[in-house]
């Protein structure tokens, strides 16, 4: 038991760090996406909306269905969406699929973070605050990484 839940645990920050990524990533990312697609200003301000929406909105539903079927498949079916989403992303021709792309991306981001989260409370008891601190680092450490990573992979600035 104590092998798995260490596992759990080493899974729920490197969950966390990925987050902390695709939150700041998608910040960083967003001029460039807007350039790609020949996005308005408020076109933007849309593409960051959907994506956050699409995090708001999953709280609604995943939570109560992977209470039914378990929390583990609604982790599943987060990375799915996640998958689907980025290649939504990258091989949309038009803009509106960009946004379908960016709202099961949102999905992904918000169902990964509150399952995570409500799994490793489950495993953790009494000592749930000390590893949801460190999974809060990690968080911040994953949006202080991607930035850097995305300028560097750009060869320019990100922002």
């Amino acid at each position: 038991m104590e092998s798995s839940k260490k596992k759990l645990n080493l899974l729920g920050v490197l969950i966390f760090l990925f987050l902390g990524m695709l939150n700041a990533g998608t910040q960083a990312v967003v001029n460039n996406l807007a350039r790609a697609w020949g996005a308005t200003e408020s076109q933007m301000g849309l593409m960051i909306s959907t994506f956050y929406g699409g995090s708001v909105f999953v709280a609604v539903f995943l939570g109560e269905l992977s209470e039914r079927v378990g929390k583990r498949y609604g982790l599943c079916a987060a990375t799915v969406s996640l998958m689907a989403g980025s290649l939504l992303i990258l091989m949309s021709p038009h803009f509106y699929m960009l946004l379908a792309g960016l709202l099961l991306c949102g999905f992904a981001f918000g169902g990964m973070e509150s399952l995570t989260l409500s799994l490793l409370e489950d495993v953790n008891d009494s000592k749930a605050r000390k590893v949801f601190g460190v999974t809060e680092i990690t968080l911040g450490l994953g949006g202080v990484l991607a930035p850097i990573l995305i300028s560097w992979g750009l060869k320019s600035d990100a922002y």
